[in-house]
């Protein structure tokens, strides 16, 4: 099996979701092109917004976290609770983060879950990474680059 072979487990609904847009493989590989373009047009709107502190706290509050679609909506309520914390623990004050998540759209958001997502995986892998880096990008290391054409893909 090469990297690019993927074998996966669906739910229900998720193959409900994708059989009512076409033909499956097809629709994976749309889709997911689709969501990765989303978060880095998202991650534009992220670049120079949070200070490291935020983005430190951001990446701490989620470390044991499912981040999933279902996160995003519960965002700032997370934040909210993580900023309580935060004060009574280090007395700095983080509550323009708050704000700053609400104003965010879902392309914004899904990529700063993203950005965190990646961070987290740096980190564990043990290679030099900063909290900026969840706002800016990660570098060459899956930075996705769009595409349009899936003919070559499915004719293999």
């Amino acid at each position: 099996m090469t990297k690019q072979d993927r074998f996966a487990f669906l739910p229900e609904e998720l193959v409900a979701a994708m059989e009512a847009r076409g033909e499956q493989p097809s629709v994976i590989v749309r889709d997911l092109a689709r969501y990765y373009d989303m978060v880095e047009r998202g991650r534009k709107s992220l670049v120079g917004l949070f200070s490291d502190s935020e983005l430190r706290l951001l990446a701490d509050m989620t470390a044991s976290t499912v981040l999933d679609a279902n996160f995003i909506d519960s965002l700032p309520s997370a934040i909210e609770d993580a900023i309580a914390d935060n004060k009574r623990n280090q007395g700095e004050d983080l509550s323009s983060i708050t704000g700053k998540v609400r104003s965010l759209d879902h392309a914004a958001l899904y990529a700063l879950l993203d950005g965190i997502e990646r961070f987290w995986m740096k980190s564990a892998r043990q290679e030099e990474t900063t909290p900026q880096a969840i706002a800016n990008g990660l570098g060459d290391d899956g930075t996705f680059i769009p595409f349009t054409r899936y003919d070559s893909y499915f004719t293999r």
